[in-house]
């Protein structure tokens, strides 16, 4: 985990480019957190962590994505190796109002919010999982 006095380094993984740009910005002006990438593909996403030995504390997932939706990515995302995800926290971040959207992120074990991020959502989310 994150020491408080360093900024929680975060992943977004949207294919809309509008909603990777917005929630960095949120994530950035709350000055709590930095983000080390954003990606449109959940394939990039997943090739980048699992090449890659940077520390990610919290990654922000949609679930429509083409090519590979949230939840592909989150069963190629729990076969990785122990060292890539130890200690991080994913949160799905969707516009989707469908119950069983929700009612299957929980059977993952991951967070549900709704679009857009804000500031709020975000110190939120890092105060329940004691990042902040």
């Amino acid at each position: 985990m994150t020491a408080q006095t360093e900024k929680i380094k975060v992943i977004l993984i949207d294919d809309n480019p509008a909603d990777n740009f917005i929630h960095s910005r949120v994530v950035e002006r709350s000055g709590k957190g930095s983000i080390l990438k954003t990606f449109t593909m959940a394939t990039d996403a997943l090739d980048w962590l699992a090449t890659n030995d940077i520390p990610v504390d919290i990654i922000f997932l949609d679930i429509n994505m083409p090519a590979m939706d949230g939840y592909e990515f989150l069963e190629h995302y729990n076969q990785l190796d122990q060292t890539k995800k130890a200690e991080v926290i994913v949160v799905m971040l969707t516009s989707s109002l469908n119950q069983k959207d929700m009612a299957r992120a929980v059977e993952f074990g991951v967070d549900f919010n709704h679009k857009p991020m804000t500031e709020t959502m975000f110190l939120d989310c890092l105060s329940k999982h004691n990042l902040i």
